[in-house]
């Protein structure tokens, strides 16, 4: 088969993607501004990339042999995308057995799998939608969700392709457009409603391969001619301005993948499509330089993430230096994949069919059963002696209490002669829910106020972190409006609870908003007792990494874990205050957890957070001790005062 032209600007655009991915995913800040904010666009130039050189191979074989051979085609893909995936991922094994937890072990098992399959966005889009989920800059694999992407969008398009152009010839540029709109109104209206749908899955993201596909089949039909032109001339300039401009100045805040991500996505077919070996951006791009990492662009994209990650998990990724450090560390290992891996393995000659589907199935098959056997084992916590048992207990914790709601009651099932509670609020109000479950014979029922990305249940976005998610703030929002418009029948007591305190804003604001739900669960009916449990000892990493670093769940772990300490004393101060005076009781777990400056972080070698700020089943007992004494002595038992 005929091999298509090289185009050298294309592996330099391939560069700016892969620097604005890398730049945005270290988060590099200054003054507080996100450098390349819009540096996740990366991902949609190689999509439209992709999609431009996939079908210039099926087209030029087409039209050379008069046919298509789906097993050339998917063996080509199998020998770019699969060997230096299986070397990374066996490389990092040893790291994800040395530092990862056991939860996060067996996160890491199952993403593994999902990325051998190429269904790790289906994966991930499951995964992080879990109530708790750890922060996703801390999953080694999570950006081969994109390979997956590109993974389904071969197996679907090109069949798409042979049809129309076997079927319908003089409309395959028009059906393809069609297909193209339609998938980016759907991400366009998606995006605004369950973003996490439309960023990892292939329906809203089918449209940008596509419109690479549908240029490559537009030019094969109707080549361009190399003259000099108004269009060759201005065109590739513009593109580059789109790209650089939506890397830039555009934020995560956007409707994104939709209607803006048209910016990049223009700028990219601008260029694909005007380039002239005479025009500037054009030799910019061809530019050694930019070509030879252009080159090793798919090693860089496999290698940074779970590098980045890693460091991450260890608190090493903080400074500037360690970041450049890191990104050094990233383009040495791809240029040695790339040498050692990706260009052997490309070549039949170098490496024959037999011997490298051996190897890929082999390794698959040594890859599947290793992450089998972590799964099987509960994420080998033994490793990790001292603090052996809390991690699986927090396992059991998890399987009973996050992500079911058969714990607790309807408020609907309320009896009358029973304390019955209902509890508000997000996950740490969740905590609060079952730790009256395991100190109490209170009736308890609880609504989760946030959902994936939401925060906290005050009616506005309060803070500059809120706003990088207005889009799903205002979901949250609309949702959480809706749950305090509820009959609460036969309830005793209603506690709201979030993490509102940790807002660096004035806490007295943060109560205003609160009162504000308050007011429309009063105007509903419900005139019992209120009470705001929203502060707790925070930790600023997780607990189970400060105990690993300590080695032991002795007591001696709580003066450890000091110097990750965030105490907020003067904020619950205020906030104490504040409901008092609006006559709603205030409790605040520091008073549970803490003693004269020092919290506890373990109880009789028990740990009682599982991350920062989320108690374990003996954290939630632990409190609720406390806890259950407060409210049989001011709301149960007496009168209540207010």
């Amino acid at each position: 088969m005929a091999l298509i032209k090289y185009r050298p600007e294309i592996d330099g655009l391939r560069t700016i993607a892969i620097l604005a991915v890398i730049i945005y995913h270290a988060d590099f800040f200054y003054e507080q501004h996100h450098i390349f904010q819009g540096g996740f666009f990366g991902v949609d130039i190689f999509f439209v990339i992709s999609g431009f050189l996939i079908t210039s191979l099926i087209t030029k074989e087409l039209n050379t042999t008069g046919k298509f051979s789906f097993l050339n085609f998917y063996d080509k893909r199998a020998r770019r995308l699969l060997p230096v995936l299986t070397f990374i991922i066996i490389f990092v094994f040893p790291f994800a057995w040395t530092l990862l937890l056991p939860a996060s072990f067996i996160d890491f098992a199952k993403s593994i799998i999902a990325s051998n399959v190429f269904l790790s966005n289906f994966y991930w889009y499951e995964s992080l939608q879990v109530y708790g989920a750890e922060a996703s800059s801390l999953k080694p694999f999570l950006h081969t969700w994109s390979l997956a992407i590109e993974e389904q969008y071969y197996f679907i398009f090109p069949i798409i392709l042979i049809a129309a152009i076997r079927w319908l010839k003089i409309n395959v540029i028009a059906i393809l457009t069609i297909i193209t709109l339609v998938s980016l109104q759907f991400a366009e209206v998606v995006s605004g409603k369950e973003p996490s749908f439309s960023f990892y899955l292939l329906p809203s993201r089918f449209w940008e391969l596509l419109i690479g596909s549908l240029l490559a089949y537009t030019l094969h039909i109707h080549p361009a001619k190399e003259n000099d032109t108004l269009l060759t001339k201005t065109m590739p300039s513009i593109g580059l301005y789109l790209i650089i401009y939506s890397i830039i100045f555009v934020d995560f805040d956007s409707n994104h993948p939709g209607f803006i991500t048209l910016l990049p996505i223009i700028g990219t077919v601008l260029i694909i499509w005007f380039s002239n070996k005479d025009e500037l951006v054009t030799k910019i791009l061809s530019s050694k330089l930019l070509v030879s990492v252009g080159l090793i662009s798919y090693s860089l994209y496999l290698w940074h993430y779970p590098i980045f990650a890693f460091l991450r998990i260890e608190d090493l990724f903080d400074s500037f230096q360690m970041k450049l450090y890191a990104i050094i560390g990233v383009l040495l290992l791809s240029v040695i994949s790339y040498k050692l891996i990706e260009q052997p393995f490309r070549s039949k000659i170098k490496i024959s069919s037999k011997y490298f589907y051996s190897f890929i199935i082999l390794s698959a098959l040594a890859i599947l059963t290793i992450c089998s056997f972590i799964i099987k084992n509960d994420g080998y916590p033994e490793r990790f002696k001292g603090i052996a048992s809390g991690a699986k207990e927090m396992k059991e914790y998890r399987s009973k209490y996050w992500g079911t709601t058969s714990a607790y009651k309807k408020i609907e099932d309320f009896k009358k002669d029973n304390f019955s509670v209902e509890v508000i609020g997000n996950s740490w109000a969740q905590d609060i829910a079952n730790s009256l479950i395991e100190n109490s014979n209170y009736e308890i029922s609880f609504r989760g106020m946030t959902g994936h990305l939401c925060k906290a249940i005050t009616l506005n976005s309060l803070t500059p972190q809120d706003k990088n998610f207005n889009k799903m703030q205002e979901h949250c929002i609309k949702g959480n409006l809706k749950r305090f418009q509820t009959k609460l029948p036969n309830t005793n007591l209603v506690i709201i609870g979030d993490n509102s305190w940790m807002a660096k804003v004035n806490q007295k604001e943060i109560s205003e908003e609160v009162l504000k739900n308050i007011k429309i669960l009063r105007n509903y009916g419900y005139q019992g007792p209120i009470m705001i449990i929203s502060n707790r000892p925070k930790y600023k990493k997780a607990v189970f990494n400060i105990l690993k670093e300590y080695g032991a769940t002795g007591d001696g772990a709580n003066k450890y874990a000091k110097k990750y300490l965030i105490l907020s004393t003067e904020q619950d101060a205020i906030a104490k205050k504040f409901y008092h005076e609006n006559k709603i009781y205030y409790y605040s777990l520091n008073d549970s957890l803490c003693f004269e400056g020092t919290c506890k972080i373990v109880y009789q070698g028990m740990p009682l957070y599982h991350d920062g700020s989320h108690l374990t089943l003996s954290g939630a007992k632990y409190v609720g001790t406390d806890l259950v004494k407060y409210i049989d002595k001011n709301i149960r038992i007496t009168k209540p005062i207010y």
